[in-house]
Formats: C-alpha cells, sequence, structure tokens
C-alpha cells in the first residue's frame, strides 16, 4: 500500500518511482485485462488508463475481491504482484504462481517486484526502519541489521499470523516456479541493486508448476 501521509520525503519519492516503474512495464493495450494481486487500496489501478479493464484481488474484502478461483483460467493479459511476495511464506509464494500460471493469457505478463533487502540498500531501509518502526518488526535486531547489510542469511520469522515483515528477506533466492525472467529492472535508480530500494521482474509463463 502507499502511505500518502508518510511523512519521509525519501519514502514518497521511492514510493512514487515504484509505482511509476509498474505503470510503464505493464503497458498495457486498450482492452486488456490486469489484475492487480495484492492491490491494497487500489491505488495502481486508478492510475490505469481507462482503455484498460483493471480488477484487484486483496485478502481484505474491503479493498478488492478476496477470492480468483471464480475467475476462468487464460482471462488475464497482465498481472502485478508487486510488494507482496517478502510478506509471505515459500509455500505461499508457490500458491500464487501457480495461480498466476492459471489466469495468465499463454502470451500474458506477470510483473513482480519486491524490496531489496541485503546489502547496503538494506542497511539504509533498516536504519530508518529502527527510528520508525522499530516495535513493529521484532526480527528488527542489531544482529539481523548487519547480516543483511553483509549479504548472510537474517532470521526470518512470521511478525503476526502468517505475516512476514521485510527482515530476512532475500530477493536473491526468489523461486519463480513455472515462469522465465523475461525482463529485470531496478527502482528508482535506473542501474543495479546497490542503492535501490526494489528490484522489477517481468515474468512470462513457462513450464507448468
Amino acid at each position: 500500500m502507499y502511505l500518502s501521509h508518510a511523512n519521509s520525503l525519501l519514502f514518497r519519492f521511492s514510493h512514487g518511482a515504484r509505482f511509476r516503474k509498474t505503470l510503464e512495464l505493464i503497458d498495457a493495450r486498450p482492452g486488456e485485462v490486469v489484475l492487480d494481486y495484492g492491490c491494497a487500496d487500489g491505488r495502481l489501478l486508478k492510475m490505469l488508463p481507462e482503455s484498460v479493464k483493471g480488477i484487484g484481488y486483496d485478502p481484505n474484502p474491503e479493498y478488492g475481491m478476496s477470492d480468483t478461483s471464480h475467475l476462468p483460467c487464460c482471462s488475464c493479459d497482465v498481472i502485478t504482484v508487486c510488494e507482496v511476495f517478502e510478506h509471505v511464506s515459500e509455500s505461499e509464494v508457490t500458491r500464487i504462481l501457480k495461480e498466476c500460471h492459471r489466469l495468465l493469457k499463454p502470451q500474458g505478463r506477470l510483473i513482480v517486484s519486491v524490496p531489496i533487502e541485503v546489502g547496503l540498500s538494506a542497511l539504509v531501509k533498516n536504519l530508518a526502519r529502527w527510528i520508525k518502526v522499530r516495535p513493529l518488526e521484532r526480527q528488527l535486531t542489531v544482529k539481523n541489521v548487519l547480516r543483511a547489510a553483509l549479504y548472510f542469511p537474517a532470521k526470518r520469522e512470521p511478525e503476526y499470523l502468517d505475516v512476514y515483515g521485510h527482515t530476512g528477506f532475500d530477493y536473491r533466492k526468489l523461486k519463480l516456479n513455472g515462469f522465465t525472467v523475461a525482463r529485470k529492472e531496478f527502482s528508482p535508480l535506473p542501474f543495479g541493486p546497490l542503492l535501490n530500494s526494489q528490484i522489477f521482474l517481468v515474468l512470462l509463463i513457462g513450464q507448468p508448476v
């Protein structure tokens, strides 16, 4: 979810750039169907052109449909899964990818964005979180902050129920079963992961999961 009320200029810049990059990668043609999987408050859907049919899924029924099982197979041209995989278990990532595989048209595109939580980028983020959200992420310890900064595995456990925080997430270990990577980009700067906050992957359907 985009927090427009956030008082951090860096936060607003980063999230604004993420939405712009997502829209660029969607690049939907008139009449195409775009599913935002994990749509939160629907901000991305509201930014789509009127000529595109946007639909949203979110576990919270207040924001969108809370079940995609009724959607027909091969009914979506583009699916976006933005800032979702870092908050769920590996088994849930696999389940979501299977559902995306079912819903995408054969030539469809799956756009995934996840945060970069290792290296220098992670160190900067975690120092900011230590000040702002430390009570909300129990795994945000000095040990884990240092391990993430040095590219070592950091402890990763749910923060509440089955929802994970950012601590311990490593985009390099994301298993994209059933898909192949067609394009890789970073945000908000136009180069590698060192000083960027997010990585974007444009995925095409591969072998069945």
